[in-house]
């Protein structure tokens, strides 16, 4: 679950209360199945991590909360905040840019309450606003853009209850009206600078070295051994020029701009 109830009161917290019922173990699998066989290759133990239950539906409405602090999940590139309900319980929800502790916060679709970091429903949302933590479908969860920096755009308000969303890879949709989301962009916009200076720190986060397929004996990989050969996998499947990506048809009905034909734009 990803609420924890407290019985004292806001003013009696510690500042970095411990929440030992919001973690959770992240098995360290090292890309094994169930029957001990690799499925997902160059995956190795990496260090021991814990994750945050996060609240991305947002059950709790017309309730104001507090920030107590940030926090650093090591599965996530973006900060998480610790919030505290006036009733009492206990939630991590994703971090917005530009927003210290110690601040109020409500989720609400009531107009009026249009300030970064609130939670509201689309469409109470201006255009050409920056937005995060969007649902695809309607209680389902924020599932678009979240990670750090990121952030989608209202471009447009159709009829029939459809608005316009630019997404972080440039690619526009529709989206109902009555989907929520979280105003402003998510922190940690600089995590795109950071460069691993070691070795050890891809192995602490749970990558193994790759050794190239030409570097390989025949047996191992196709591209072992002497001899010219198109781009394929390790099963000898085509590796490029290949659509990679897999749609449902209720999904790909809503893309109202897709990245492959935004690409075709660019180069004319």
């Amino acid at each position: 679950m990803t609420y924890l109830r407290v019985r004292t009161p806001l003013s009696e917290l510690i500042p970095q209360p411990k929440m030992d019922l919001l973690l959770e173990n992240k098995p360290r699998a090292g890309g094994r199945n169930n029957t001990g066989s690799i499925v997902f290759r160059r995956s190795g133990g990496g260090s021991k991590k814990f994750l945050r239950l996060i609240d991305f539906r947002k059950i709790l409405w017309n309730i104001p909360f507090y920030i107590l602090n940030s926090v650093k999940d090591p599965t996530r590139t973006g900060y998480l905040f610790l919030t505290c309900f006036i009733n009492g319980i206990i939630a991590y929800v994703l971090a917005t840019e530009g927003i210290n502790d110690s601040q109020c916060f409500l989720t609400t679709s009531k107009p009026g309450f249009f300030f970064v970091g609130n939670t509201v429903t689309l469409s109470r949302v201006f255009e050409g606003c920056f937005i995060h933590s969007l649902e695809k479908r309607l209680n389902f969860g924020g599932t678009i853009a979240r990670a750090a920096g990121t952030h989608a755009t209202l471009l447009k308000k159709f009829k029939y209850n459809q608005i316009l969303i630019r997404l972080p890879s440039k690619e526009e949709i529709l989206i109902g009206e009555k989907t929520i989301t979280t105003l402003g962009r998510v922190s940690n916009i600089n995590h795109k600078f950071i460069r691993l200076t070691g070795a050890g720190q891809l192995r602490r986060l749970g990558v193994r070295p790759v050794v190239r397929g030409v570097a390989r004996n025949p047996v191992d990989h196709p591209h072992g051994g002497a001899g010219g050969k198109c781009q394929v996998t390790a099963w000898s499947k085509i590796a490029k020029n290949k659509n990679t990506r897999k749609l449902k048809l209720f999904i790909n009905s809503y893309i109202f701009l897709s990245r492959k034909k935004l690409k075709k734009k660019v180069r004319k």
